[in-house]
């Protein structure tokens, strides 16, 4: 299958406020559009996206808000916000008929995409290790995990993680007084390898994913 296909030469898309989202595009025939869990760009799809490319379907995967190649514009990390993003990846490439598949929080945003926005562009939906009906302990949730977990990882981990990447006014790095990219931390993390030949194209999870 020739990858350079019309829809391999990608610009970004861009969100009803203004970020712009990096995107991929492999392939044609019946749409795929991947969704990754929290911390991970769309890299982390690429040899799902190169074997059904090959096999003759339509590939997508984007970069959420503040991951990846995408602008980071420091907001709209709700669930309303990125399921909303989600539909913004689908209108813009006109994908109808498309099979949805998200892991971990993209479970979410799928769930929520189709709550707020319908079904109309979606054929079927795969949800791998789900993040629904939310992850916080609550009455209507018991099996859930206890809230004060959440807070003790966002404190002593994501925050710590983060302070070293914000620069202080002033200093080199950026534009001064500008806060880093809002990038997840991943130290210790290996990297999905990027496909050579093959490029064409916080609490968000926590929030219940199928309230309008």
């Amino acid at each position: 299958m020739d990858h350079a296909s019309p829809h391999s030469i990608t610009t970004p898309i861009r969100t009803p406020d203004g970020v712009g989202l990096f995107h991929r595009d492999w392939g044609g025939g019946r749409p795929v559009v991947f969704v990754a869990s929290w911390s991970l760009p769309s890299d982390s799809w690429a040899y799902q996206m190169l074997a059904l490319s090959e096999a003759g379907c339509r590939c997508i995967a984007y970069d959420r808000r503040g991951h990846g190649r995408s602008d980071d514009p420091g907001r709209g990390f709700d669930l309303d916000t990125l399921a909303d993003d989600l539909a913004a990846v689908l209108e813009s490439l006109d994908v109808q008929d498309a099979t949805l598949v998200g892991f971990s929080m993209g479970t979410a945003e799928i769930v929520r995409y189709l709550s707020r926005h319908g079904a109309s562009r979606v054929a079927r939906i795969v949800l791998i290790g789900t993040t629904t009906p939310m992850l916080s302990r609550a009455v209507d949730n018991p099996l859930g995990v206890d809230p004060a977990l959440f807070e003790a990882f966002r404190r002593d981990s994501l925050m710590r993680c983060r302070a070293g990447a914000v620069p202080a006014p002033g200093a080199g790095g950026g534009t001064p007084g500008r806060v880093a990219a809002h990038r997840p931390c991943t130290a210790g993390r290996p990297r999905v390898p990027a496909v050579s030949g093959r490029r064409s194209a916080s609490s968000s999870a926590t929030s219940r994913s199928t309230s309008s």
